[in-house]
């Protein structure tokens, strides 16, 4: 059992939709097949999602409109897709043939000659007619169960009992009526390109050209409001071979400076080869982007934010901390401001795409596994974790043993020697006992452990626990830092 998705259907409908375009560039959705509306199953259409596919003029480039039903069948096939096809002369035919021509005893693929076109419909069901369920219903109360029955009947006797869909529909399936197919219009891609009489070699040439075609695709996203997540350069050289390279952002820009300078460490990897003739910038991943505030005047950049009281889990920030309102819309949106964006591209372009990463609280009460670390960019967490009491800012990466530890009131400690360092505990509060995650592997075997707070008497914090494990008894150990 899977829960339903309908928009996860309809989106892979599309993709394949825009794969079908290497048979015919006419193809379009049927609307009466649309995924999750809950028509289909009404109206007797079976539920299944179906393509229009024009394929007129096609069929010689794959053998024949046969060869070329196949091949869609079986490359279908391969990508785990069951899939019946109806090849005939007009939609309503091509319609009826997939949705019940096939059966156990027929191919995968059905074809009805334009000559053999009544025959062919003729044994199918009424459904095949595309008619709404009343339609159907009073048909069958008369005794009508097969398309071949409708043949004799005049059209002037359909449309007063049935309706003028009925003979509409007949006369569509046998070609006696046109009926149209609007096409869906494929998006036109985002890239731009230069070609050139006499071929380019040299880097100064390469990153003149890089420059023009970065305003001209940037100009391009921007009139469909887009933003570009990732660029690809391509130099097509004389000999007929490529050579590529592409960058990344960690959010959707279009800004062509920023991109030349991500492209700037790579442009010396850039071979020419005896030459390049061709350059095409490309933005093969791109969002929407809407409109970013620029910065204010000199006399308004600063906008103070409110300070919280300090907790021990979070450092206070300096009295009268300001940030620019850029940055200030930004963070309130949960968005990375523009320079700190800037600066994970350049490190994930220099340095690899899964270097740099931000880690988010998860609700988990054992320390080690309240964290998980994601893209800089990623969507954040909804709800933060609600927690007995606040965690410390900085998890060592091990909890540290302390040397030596003194108990005071309340068995807290009051003072303890970490990292050679004797310090004196002027406060504590505790103890917090987390125990293990029993339901988890590898969490179950893990030993109880009393967590305290304390401070120095220079103001730092820690967050110490005891072990419970029955070896280790009066075990200390220093697990985080809160400033």
């Amino acid at each position: 059992m899977r829960p339903e998705e309908p928009a996860a259907d309809q989106a892979a409908l599309r993709r394949l939709l825009a794969w079908c375009r290497r048979y015919s560039p006419w193809v379009a959705l049927d609307p009466a097949s649309a995924i999750g509306d809950g028509t289909n199953e009404e109206a007797g259409f079976g539920g299944d999602a179906a393509l229009w596919l024009d394929v007129s003029g096609c069929g010689h480039l794959f053998g024949g409109e046969a060869a070329l039903a196949e091949d869609l069948v079986r490359r279908l096939a391969g990508s785990g897709l069951s899939a019946r096809v109806g090849l005939a002369a007009t939609p309503g035919a091509a319609w009826a043939l997939a949705r019940h021509a096939t059966t156990p005893r027929h191919p995968a693929a059905v074809l009805a000659p334009e000559a053999d076109l009544a025959r062919a419909l003729a044994p199918l069901p009424l459904t095949g007619l595309r008619l709404a369920p009343p339609t159907l219903e009073l048909l069958r109360r008369l005794g009508l169960e097969q398309i071949g029955q409708l043949y004799d009947l005049p059209p002037a006797t359909l449309a007063p009992r049935f309706g003028a869909l009925l003979a509409q529909r007949l006369r569509q399936a046998l070609g006696k009526l046109p009926e149209a197919i609007g096409p869906e219009r494929p998006e036109a891609p985002l890239w731009v390109r230069r070609a050139f009489a006499e071929p380019l070699s040299t880097p100064e040439d390469l990153a003149r050209i890089l420059a023009l075609l970065a305003e001209e695709l940037a100009a391009l996203l921007a009139r469909r409001g887009l933003g570009a997540r990732r660029l690809e350069l391509t130099g097509h050289r004389v000999d007929g071979t490529q050579t590529r390279m592409s960058v990344g952002l960690s959010r959707p820009g279009r800004d062509p400076r920023h991109w030349l300078r991500l492209f700037q460490p790579k442009q010396e990897r850039l071979d020419p080869g005896f030459g390049i003739e061709v350059v095409t910038l490309a933005a093969p991943q791109a969002e929407s982007l809407s409109g970013e505030q620029a910065a204010l005047p000199a006399a308004g950049t600063a906008a103070i934010l409110p300070l919280r009281p300090r907790s021990p889990a979070r450092p206070a920030a300096p009295a009268g901390a300001a940030v620019s309102a850029p940055a200030a819309v930004a963070a309130v949106a949960g968005e990375l401001p523009a320079e700190l964006a800037a600066l994970i591209d350049r490190l994930e372009n220099r340095l690899g795409g899964e270097t740099v990463r931000r880690l988010d609280p998860l609700e988990r009460h054992w320390p080690e596994d309240a964290v998980a670390a994601h893209a800089p960019a990623a969507p954040r967490p909804a709800d933060r974790p609600a927690w007995a009491s606040p965690r410390p800012l900085y998890l060592l990466r091990r909890p540290e043993p302390v040397e030596s530890l003194a108990l005071g009131a309340g068995e807290g400690p009051a003072r303890f020697t970490w990292r050679r360092r004797q310090l004196e505990v002027a406060a504590a509060e505790g103890p917090e006992r987390i125990t293990p995650a029993w339901w988890q592997p590898g969490r179950a075997a893990e030993p109880a452990r009393d967590y305290w707070r304390v401070e120095d008497r220079e103001g730092r914090r820690y967050w110490l626990f005891r072990s419970q494990a029955a070896e280790a008894a009066s075990r200390w150990y220093v697990h985080g830092l809160f400033a």
